[in-house]
C-alpha cells in the first residue's frame, strides 16, 4: 500500500473511533449502573476533614452535635455531599460497601450524603465494648448500620434525593437518640425500622433442635502498615460477629451427652481491602471460652485472605465465616470472646510487611439468654 493509501487508512481509522466515542458519550444508558437507592456503606478516617481532601463538598457541624449514651459517646463533624465517589475516594475513605467496582454513581436525581464522626472533645465515658444498634432513615425507612459506625473515625456514606436528609439514630435498650445528618440537630422519636419478611430460618424449630439459649458479640480490630514514604499508612477495619446457640441436639452431630448441649459458634468476619494483601489466621487471632475456662478453638490453620484493593477478583468488603459445635455443660451461659489479628501481610511486589494494631476494641463477653 502507498503513502497515500496508508494515510486514507489511518483517517478512516481515527474517524471512526472518534465516532465511537461520541456515541459511547450520547447514549442513553450509563457506562457504570449507579448504586441501589437503598444503599449505604461504612468506612473509617483519622482526617480532620476526610471528604474536603477529596475535594468532596462539605460543611462542618455544631459543636453540640454529639450523641451520648450509656455505652457510647461520638461528636458528628462533618457532612459532605456528592454524586459520584471515585476509586481513590472509596480507597482513602476505607469504604465497605457491595462488590461493585468503583466509581459509585448515585444516580439520577439522587446524590450521596457522607457523615464523618469524631471523638468529643471533653469525653464523659470510655469506650464500652458493648454495641447499641445504630441505622441510618431516609423517609422514615431504616437502613441498619454496624454498632461500629459510632466509633469515632467512623464515615457514613448514605444514597439520598438529591437535596435530602437523613437521620442518624441510635437504639440502646429501647432509649432511641436521632440527630439529622445535614444540620447536626436532635430530632423526634425515629420511625420503626420496616420489618423484613419472615424466612424459613425464622420459623420454629422442631422439638429435637429446640434453642435453649443464644447471644452475640461484635469485636473490632484496627490494623495499619506504616507507608515508607510521606503520607498515611494503609489502614484496615476487621469486624467480627460471634454467635452463641446452646441446643440439645447438632443437625450434624446428633444429640448431646446427658447434661450437656451443643454450643454452635458462628464467626463473621468482614476487611475492607487495603494497598497490600492480608492473610489473616483465623486460629490463633480469635480465642473464646466459657466462664468455666473451656476453650472452644478455632481449627488450626483456618484462615481468610484480604486481597489488596483493586486485586483481580476482590470486592470492598471481604466475608469469611466459621462456624463449628462443641459440647459444654448445660448450665453454661456466659462466653469470654478476644479477637486480636494475627496475619501476613504481602505488597504488590511480594515484599513481607509489618503492621500494627489501633484502637482496638477486641474483648468482650456473650452473655446466653
Amino acid at each position: 500500500m502507498g503513502r497515500l493509501g496508508n494515510i486514507l487508512l489511518a483517517a478512516t481509522l481515527s474517524g471512526g473511533l472518534a465516532a465511537g466515542l461520541v456515541g459511547c458519550a450520547g447514549g442513553d444508558e450509563p457506562e457504570v449502573p449507579p448504586v441501589p437507592d437503598t444503599f449505604v456503606v461504612e468506612g473509617t478516617s483519622r482526617l480532620d476533614d476526610p471528604f474536603g481532601d477529596l475535594e468532596l463538598e462539605s460543611r462542618a457541624l455544631p459543636e453540640d452535635a454529639v450523641l451520648v449514651g450509656a455505652d457510647y459517646e461520638v461528636a458528628l463533624s462533618r457532612y459532605g455531599v456528592a454524586t459520584e465517589l471515585t476509586e481513590e475516594a472509596v480507597r482513602e475513605l476505607a469504604l465497605r460497601g457491595p462488590g461493585q467496582v468503583p466509581p459509585w454513581l448515585a444516580g439520577e436525581g439522587r446524590e450521596f450524603l457522607l457523615l464523618h464522626l469524631t471523638e468529643p472533645e471533653q469525653r464523659k465515658r470510655p469506650l464500652s465494648n458493648r454495641f447499641p444498634k445504630v441505622m441510618v432513615l431516609v423517609d422514615g425507612v431504616a437502613r441498619e448500620l454496624d454498632g461500629t459506625a459510632l466509633l469515632p473515625g467512623s464515615v457514613v456514606v448514605v444514597s439520598v434525593p438529591a437535596g435530602a436528609d437523613a437521620t442518624l439514630a441510635v437504639n440502646e435498650g429501647g432509649n432511641i437518640q436521632s440527630i439529622s445528618i445535614r444540620t447536626g440537630k436532635l430530632v423526634g422519636p425515629s420511625p420503626r425500622p420496616v420489618a423484613p419478611a419472615p424466612s424459613a430460618a425464622d420459623q420454629p424449630a422442631t422439638p429435637s433442635d429446640r434453642l435453649v439459649a443464644s447471644g452475640t458479640v461484635r469485636l473490632t480490630d484496627y490494623v495499619a502498615v506504616p507507608r515508607r514514604d510521606p503520607g498515611l499508612g494503609w489502614d484496615a477495619l476487621v469486624d467480627v460477629d460471634v454467635k452463641v446457640e446452646l441446643r440439645g441436639n447438632d443437625e450434624k452431630l446428633g444429640a448431646a451427652r446427658s447434661g450437656m448441649l451443643w454450643a454452635r459458634v458462628t464467626a463473621n468476619l468482614h476487611a475492607n481491602p487495603t494497598r497490600v494483601k492480608f492473610k489473616i489466621d483465623l486460629s490463633r487471632s480469635l480465642t473464646i471460652r466459657t466462664a468455666a475456662g473451656q476453650a472452644l478453638r478455632v481449627p488450626a490453620g483456618t484462615s481468610v485472605t484480604v486481597p489488596a484493593f483493586g486485586a483481580a477478583g476482590s470486592t470492598l468488603t471481604v466475608p469469611v465465616t466459621w462456624s463449628a459445635a462443641f459440647q459444654v455443660p448445660a448450665e453454661t451461659r456466659r462466653f469470654s470472646v478476644t479477637y486480636r489479628t494475627r496475619a501476613t501481610v504481602t505488597a504488590n511486589d511480594g515484599r513481607k510487611e509489618g503492621f500494627e494494631r489501633r484502637d482496638t476494641r477486641n474483648s468482650g463477653t456473650i452473655t446466653l439468654k
